[in-house]
C-alpha cells in the first residue's frame, strides 16, 4: 500500500518484522536494512497525559522540548534473542505495468 512503499522505514516502533525490502534501485539496500526495527532500536516520543488525537513530536529534540520522554524501544532481535531475528534481505522488485483502468 501506499503508506509502506512511502514511510518505510518507519521512524517509530512498529509490531512488524522485516522480512524483505523490495527495491528499484539496489543502492537504497543499505540504508534500509541498517534502518529495519529488526537490528536497530526506534524511539518514539513519550508524553504523560496525552490524549488521542495529539501528535507526539518524531525527534527527540522537539521532544525534550515539549517536556515528553524520549523512549527507546529495543530491536527485535534484543527483545527476542531466542527467535534468531536478522537483518531484511533486500532484493530487486520486478518489473510491473501499471494499472491502466
Amino acid at each position: 500500500c501506499p503508506e509502506e512503499r512511502d514511510y518505510f522505514p518507519y521512524w517509530h516502533p512498529t509490531q512488524w518484522i522485516d522480512m524483505a525490502v523490495l527495491v528499484s534501485d539496489e543502492s537504497w539496500c543499505p540504508y534500509y536494512i541498517s534502518e529495519s526495527q529488526n537490528t536497530h532500536s526506534k524511539f518514539y516520543c513519550y508524553i504523560e497525559d496525552a490524549g488521542p488525537g495529539n501528535e507526539a513530536p518524531i525527534d527527540e529534540q522537539t521532544c525534550n522540548a515539549e517536556q515528553g520522554v524520549w523512549t527507546e524501544v529495543e530491536s527485535f532481535q534484543n527483545m527476542f534473542p531466542d527467535m534468531d531475528i536478522t537483518e531484511p534481505d533486500c532484493m530487486m522488485a520486478s518489473f510491473t505495468e501499471q494499472n491502466h483502468l
